[in-house]
């Protein structure tokens, strides 16, 4: 895992991306005692984060950045490229 610095464009705004990178786990088949190696990933994530004000938040996160296939657990094939986002209320904001 590795999570490059964040990065601040704008007073307001902050961007970080992160990288995960894992060498694919051995798993049993349904073969009698036979074992495989799940394919070796790199996965590329990017967030940012916009403060609307003191009490509001948006944000926007995009995994899986070069839409790669593959199985983080054997028969569990991960989505494609992913796009989430939303609005984050601070109550500590709120008097």
């Amino acid at each position: 895992t590795c999570a490059l610095p964040i990065w601040k464009p704008l007073k307001n705004m902050s961007v970080q991306s992160k990288i995960y990178g894992w060498q694919g786990p051995y798993v049993k088949t349904e073969a009698a005692n036979q074992f495989k190696r799940l394919s070796a990933v790199v996965d590329a994530n990017i967030e940012a984060d916009v403060r609307l004000s003191h009490l509001f938040t948006a944000w926007l996160q995009v995994n899986n950045i070069f839409n790669q296939a593959y199985q983080r657990w054997y028969q569990y094939p991960v989505v494609g490229l992913q796009i989430v986002g939303g609005i984050r209320l601070n109550f500590q904001g709120i008097k």
